[in-house]
Formats: structure tokens, sequence, C-alpha cells
């Protein structure tokens, strides 16, 4: 009974915490929801210095809470600065009226959080092609009490290019975001090896195009050998061996045979410069 006592104490004092962190002011309740977000991270199984790195500066004077490193896929942007005073006064209120505007206050704050953090463009500050960003809410049930406020609040955030986060599915989350990284950079690779395939086979087709005419030439210089050796035979050569039969001491003139067998062009002539049939 003692031992379960004290758990219960324990678990009474660290709620007492994560309230006191969840209403505490705006620095020490970003500082909270930067520590929430480190060890739901590493429960995760990712490594701090590695895997993911904190307050990384970037171009300009935006500092993600977090950014986790997808290698060569492209980096996740992680906000903890949770607006949560509309939620405190919620929590708060007297009444249900006075709970209902504090909902639509949640909201909007959640809204306007995440139009700031669409604005910063990471995307075109960090030397990746994909960086999506994600607003994570450290509190639970944050993000239910924004729809509460208003009902279209996340996919508002979505329509944003933001991913909303909670204690509960950032690891997912982040999961998700990893798969379509690593979807889209195989993509990118294979739109870049189709790339360099269309330029393989259009350098070939020119080759084989230069090819087609040099084997074209050589057969109309072939044909024309065969000509002038004709003319030669015809007109020049039968009189040039009488006078060497008169002359034994000159020796004998030798026969020129014609070239017969033409040089295959065919196949050259099957591919032209893109690589279609010609």
């Amino acid at each position: 009974i003692e031992g379960r006592t004290g758990a219960l104490a324990e678990a009474q004092e660290a709620t007492r915490r994560a309230v006191e962190g969840l209403y505490a002011s705006s620095g020490k309740r970003g500082r909270w929801g930067e520590l929430t977000l480190r060890r739901l991270l590493e429960s995760a199984g990712l490594v701090l210095g590695t895997d993911f790195d904190e307050q990384v500066h970037v171009a300009g004077d935006a500092i993600p809470d977090v950014v986790v490193h997808l290698g060569r896929a492209g980096e996740v942007v992680v906000d903890a600065k949770a607006p949560m005073d509309g939620l405190r006064r919620a929590d708060e209120a007297a009444d249900d009226a006075a709970r209902s505007a504090a909902l639509k206050d949640h909201a909007l704050a959640v809204k306007r959080h995440a139009a700031d953090l669409a604005r910063r463009d990471y995307p075109s500050k960090m030397q990746a092609e994909f960086v999506p960003v994600v607003m994570f809410l450290p509190a639970e049930g944050a993000w239910e009490a924004a729809e509460r406020g208003r009902p279209d609040i996340v996919a508002e955030v979505l329509g944003m290019g933001v991913y909303p986060a909670s204690p509960a599915n950032l690891g997912l989350v982040v999961e998700l975001l990893r798969h379509q990284a690593l979807t889209l950079d195989q993509d990118r690779t294979a739109a870049a090896i189709l790339e360099e395939a269309r330029k393989l086979v259009g350098n070939v087709g020119t080759h084989v195009e230069h090819l087609a005419k040099l084997g074209r030439g050589l057969v109309a210089a072939v044909g024309a050998y065969n000509k002038t050796l004709g003319n030669l035979e015809r007109r020049t050569l039968p009189a040039a061996r009488r006078i060497a039969e008169m002359t034994p001491g000159n020796g004998q003139v030798a026969a020129l045979e014609t070239i017969e067998d033409a040089p295959a062009v065919e196949r050259c002539e099957a591919m032209g410069p893109e690589g279609e049939a010609a």
C-alpha cells in the first residue's frame, strides 16, 4: 500500500509540474514544450546530435526548436512554441459561455501560429528539397480543444503546409514524413535516371546518325571506285597491257578487282537521333 501511495504521489507531482509548465509564462512554457519534444523523440529511438538537433540557426532569424534529419531525403522542422493561453482560460472558465469563447480564442491563436510558421518559409532557407514543418502542441488534447473552438482548424493548418502533432502522434507524424521524404527522393532519383537515359539515347542516336552518314559515304565511295575501275579497265588498261606485252622488260600491269560487298549500314539507319526508328 505504501508503494502504491508513493507511486500515486509521484504521478500527481508529475501532473502538477506538467500543468505548471503548460500554463507558465511563454518562456517557461516554450522550454517545457522543448523538453517534452526531446523526450518524445528520444523515446522513439532518435538520438540528439545525430538524428535531430535543437535550436538550429537557419537563414534569417528563424530558429526551429528541433530539426529531424532525414539524410539526403530532407529535414523535418518541429516547432514546440505552443499558444496555450486560451486553453488555460477554457480550463478555468466558470461557465459554458466563457469556456466556448476561450476555446475559440485558443483555436484562433493556433491558426495564427501555424500561419506564422508557414510564413517563415523554411524550405527556401534550408539546403534540402523536402522540409515539412510540424506544429507540436505539447499538451495532449490541445488540438481537440482547438477543434471544439474551430471545427476546421486541422484542415486549415494542413492547408498552410503545416503538420499538426501532439504527444500521442508525434512519432507517427515524423515517421510518415520520413516515408514521404524517402518516396519523394526515390521519385527524384527515378526522374534523374530517366533524364540521363533520355540524354544517353539522344547521344547514341546522334552517333548512329553520323555513322549512318559515314556508311552511306562509304557506299558512294565504293560505287565511285567501281565506276572508275570499270572506266579504267575499258579505256586505259587494255592499251597499257598491250604495251607491256610488246616491251617485256617493263613488267606486267596487274589486274584490279571491283568491290562487290558494300558496307552494311541498314542497322545503323534503324535508329534516328532521338532513338526512334528512322
